[in-house]
């Protein structure tokens, strides 16, 4: 219970559905029906889904929203009022709205750091009683005060719990349905009449991550995977569950994760079995599952370094400084590009189906620990990578799987290795030499994909666009009209004369959005961006957000992103596409020369005047956004310009932009500078002789440097 009290006004009761989010054995929805029942009140079911959690992208969003619709259907039926809220980043939070006329609200007790945050805001923001139900454990979170750190002291302490449990039923409520709130401030979203693509693709979220086609979301294919792995697999799960290569796990971790299946049910209907595999799966759900949740109850934080056990990272810290084998940097470890087979493999399968098996987790966890330069950036990076790309992560047993490659529920192995210490140790040699790769490579490389996309325009928005699909295994060429790929991040100068550089195009990188933050970063370390912090003129007019502490520029060239990105692509530069015209066999591409193709799918990246000419007159419906031309001076002095600053952004009527190209990291030593101008200037100008622009430019130059 979070702020204790009973339903005291006459408001409705308020059930916060989050991670049970189904109709059948739901501990929190029975509980509301209860309370709303017994007090005469109305009852809401309140389900929102916000562009703002952690890893947000279109794998976890078009899951949930498969999880709403099969609930909101189910809920209809019985008659239980349901508000689904898809949230944008601007809108103001509902709940706390909901909440401040609630006369209870009801939320289901999942220990997450991200769960904690929401329901500390929730309580700053109403007076509302606010009780919590677990909905996840057969054993209950508050049962025992104790936290545990071995499975076995779990499974012992709470054996007669747990068998007592198992023994009963789910209690049946014979309840008539719930009369709804009066009014609410906002209707609910028809999931059955939306689609759910174009839903996801409207949403400000990562777009890098796509959907698990063959993992649908929802109680319905939740129910049929757990009757077919009943009905298969449950009997021989102690004798296959290790291997990856066979169907012997139950794959219910991301149902469970989002309660679109009950965890009772599962344990009701393997516990009415007789075996051996029945017996290792409940003591697999119901030991370390549930052990996992009752030790993040108690953890300041689970994700934290801190959260490890003492001797853990007492011996990980002591071999902190042990010289590692490898270093990769996060994007080749998320597209699985380290070279190492195995490892390599497995993050493919987090990379394209959303799930690892779990036995070789452990060997892929305890590996990044070899690979990264402390175990406090290794235990980042795994929680990185799991929980954006797997359908289970952010959820207690997640956290519990990884922080165990680090020793959690564990104990010290002597004598010590170098970098892991006396922590446990898995080889991917050794776990390979017991694995049949090539089989456990066909399963990986199931379902690849078969079309073929064009991509026209090799900026650096194409170009990602490229590399995200064919980390996703599509068929991409990537087409463009200049000698090199970089589009507005392209610079003048000559390459065999290396004094003479400039950044014409966009002067730098910033991140201000954090789905582009994280691979700024990656690109740093991959040496292909360097941070630039120049002295600003005092009248630099910032952009909004703009943080000038954190501009990047191209290593070594403005470039060197672009041709970073287009090495695993197959670009084909100086290729002017003059038409793209759809047939009856895909796109056909037609140049000076000839003509490619086809391809199933077209992507245009290229400045809006540039489309009319390609597409024709085929799409006349299609609204493009104005686009006005700049102009660049490049000037190289052979002294010092008289001003103390480097760069600034400038409320000039000609010049919107100018700096010091010499100030930036690795570029030539020499009093070069960039001068772009205003927009609207340029515009008024599109016509006129460029050495009369150049001249203009050259004036306003001069008075602004004095």
């Amino acid at each position: 219970m979070l702020r204790e009290g009973t339903a005291r006004r006459p408001g409705p009761v308020v059930y916060w559905m989050c991670t049970a989010v189904r109709a059948t054995e739901n501990p929190a929805l029975d509980v509301a029906r209860l309370v709303a029942a017994s007090g005469n009140l109305p009852l809401l079911v309140y389900h929102g889904l916000s562009e703002r959690y952690p890893y947000a992208n279109d794998r976890h969003h078009r899951f949930i929203l498969e999880g709403a619709r099969d609930v909101q259907r189910d809920l209809r039926d019985a008659g239980i009022p349901y508000l689904f809220h898809l949230a944008r980043r601007e809108d103001p939070p509902l709940l706390r709205d909901l909440a401040q006329e609630a006369s209870l609200v009801i939320v289901e007790d999942f220990p997450t750091p991200e769960m904690r945050r929401c329901l500390a805001a929730l309580i700053r923001g109403s007076s509302t009683p606010i009780w919590t139900v677990d909905t996840a454990c057969l054993v209950p979170l508050k049962s025992s005060q104790r936290v545990f750190t071995r499975a076995f002291e779990f499974r012992d302490s709470l054996a007669s719990a747990r068998a007592r449990a198992l023994a009963e039923p789910y209690p049946h409520l014979d309840l008539p349905p719930p009369r709804p709130p009066a009014a609410l401030p906002r209707s609910s979203l028809h999931l059955d009449e939306l689609d759910l693509p174009t839903l996801v693709a409207s949403c400000a979220i990562d777009h890098s991550v796509p959907p698990v086609l063959d993992t649908q979301g929802g109680s319905r294919a939740a129910q049929a995977r757990w009757r077919a792995f009943r009905d298969g697999a449950l009997d021989r799960y102690h004798l296959d569950r290790n291997d990856a290569t066979r169907p012997g796990v139950s794959r219910m971790s991301a149902y469970l994760h989002y309660g679109h299946i009950s965890p009772f049910l599962l344990a009701r209907e393997a516990h009415q079995r007789v075996g051996k595999g029945a017996q290792k799966y409940l003591d697999e759900l119901l030991v370390w599952r549930e052990l996992a949740y009752h030790w993040c109850d108690r953890a300041a934080d689970p994700g934290a370094w801190g959260s490890l056990p003492g001797w853990a990272r007492e011996t990980l810290r002591s071999e902190a400084k042990t010289e590692r084998s490898r270093a990769f940097t996060l994007e080749r470890l998320a597209s699985g590009q380290t070279g190492e087979d195995l490892w390599d493999l497995a993050q493919r399968s987090l990379l394209y189906h959303g799930e690892l098996h779990n036995n070789l987790r452990m060997t892929w966890g305890k590996a990044l620990l070899d690979w990264t330069a402390s175990p406090e950036e290794a235990l980042s990076r795994l929680i990185e990578l799991n929980n954006r790309y797997a359908l289970d992560g952010r959820d207690p047993n997640s956290y519990a799987g990884l922080l165990w490659c680090l020793g959690l529920f564990d104990r010290p192995f002597k004598p010590a290795q170098p970098v892991h210490g006396t922590v446990r140790s898995r080889s991917l040699e050794g776990h390979a030499a017991r694995l049949d790769v090539p089989r456990y490579r066909a399963i990986v490389e199931r379902d690849a994909p078969d079309t073929t996309v064009a991509v026209i325009g090799a900026g650096v928005a194409g170009l990602i666009c490229g590399r995200t699909l064919a980390d996703q295994r599509y068929d991409v060429t990537v087409f463009d009209k200049g000698t090199r790929a970089g589009g507005r991040t392209s610079g003048r100068g000559s390459r065999s004369d290396s004094e003479w550089l400039f950044d014409h195009g966009a002067p730098y990188y910033a991140a201000r959005d954090p789905r582009s933050a994280r691979w700024l970063r990656t690109w740093v370390q991959e040496g292909v961006l360097s941070p630039w912090a120049p002295h600003l003129a005092p009248e630099h007019r910032p952009h909004e957000g703009e943080c000038p502490a954190h501009w990047l520029v191209g290593t070594p060239s403005s470039q060197g992103l672009a041709e970073h990105l287009a090495k695993s692509l197959s670009v084909r530069t100086g290729t002017r596409i003059q038409a793209a015209e759809r047939t009856a066999q895909g796109w056909m591409l037609r140049h000076e020369n000839g003509a490619y193709g086809p391809y199933d799918v077209l992507v245009m990246n290229v400045p809006p005047p540039q489309l009319p000419p390609i597409l024709g007159d085929a799409h006349p419906d299609l609204a493009f956004p104005a686009y006005v031309p700049a102009h660049a001076l490049l000037l190289r002095f052979g002294t010092r310009v008289g001003v103390d600053w480097d760069a600034a952004r400038l409320n000039h009527p000609a010049v919107e932009w100018m700096c010091r190209e010499g100030s930036k990291p690795g570029r030539p030593n020499r009093e070069q500078w960039t001068v772009q101008s205003r927009a609207t200037w340029s515009a008024a100008r599109v016509d006129a002789p460029l050495d009369k622009v150049a001249e203009e430019l050259l004036d306003a130059f001069g008075t602004i440097t004095g």
